[in-house]
Parts: C-alpha cells; structure tokens; sequence
C-alpha cells in the first residue's frame, strides 16, 4: 500500500481509487520470516520490489511533490511488525535496474 498524509490517507484512496494504491504481493512472504523490500522513488514514480524479484509489486505515481525530507514506514490495525538493515540511499545509487 503507498498512502501519503495528510492529504491522501489509506481510506481516501481506497475509496477513490480502489486497488490503485494497494497490490496483492505474490508469492505472499510467510509473515513469521523476514522478507527484503527495496522501495525505489525516481521521476516521481513509486516501485516496490520484494525479495530481489525482478518485476516491481506495485508501481504508483507519488502524491506528494515533496522532493527531499521524510519517510515513513507504518504498521497498522495492531499488527507488530520489525525493520532491521534499513539503509537509505540517494537515487543515484539505486541497486535495483529499471
């Protein structure tokens, strides 16, 4: 899912744009391993890799302009959840091909 507040939250976008902003992954990760996700932002566009695949699982538009600054990872309904290895890198050095 790709949400981004305030403005476009999880249930605006659903609501306006259903399965836009939100994918099915598959093969869907056992939820008890751990799973790589590399997330790829350039020209305004979104990508979302799992596990080293070759294809992106999800690719969106990004909603806001903002060109620098924050990001956020969240867990919702209750759900726990952990990040380790978490690395940020300038879109010059993206590891994954487009």
């Amino acid at each position: 899912q790709y949400i981004s507040h305030p403005k476009y939250t999880w249930s605006s976008l659903r609501k306006a744009f259903p399965g836009k902003y939100e994918q099915p992954v598959s093969p869907v990760p056992n939820p008890d391993n751990w799973f790589r996700a590399q997330i790829v932002i350039r020209d305004h566009t979104v990508r979302v890799f799992l596990n080293n695949a070759e294809a992106p699982c999800l690719v969106v538009n990004q909603l806001s302009s903002r060109m620098n600054g924050w990001i956020g990872f969240f867990l919702g309904s209750g759900a726990g959840g952990e990040f380790r290895n978490l690395e940020v890198f300038p879109s010059s050095d993206v590891i994954k091909k487009e």
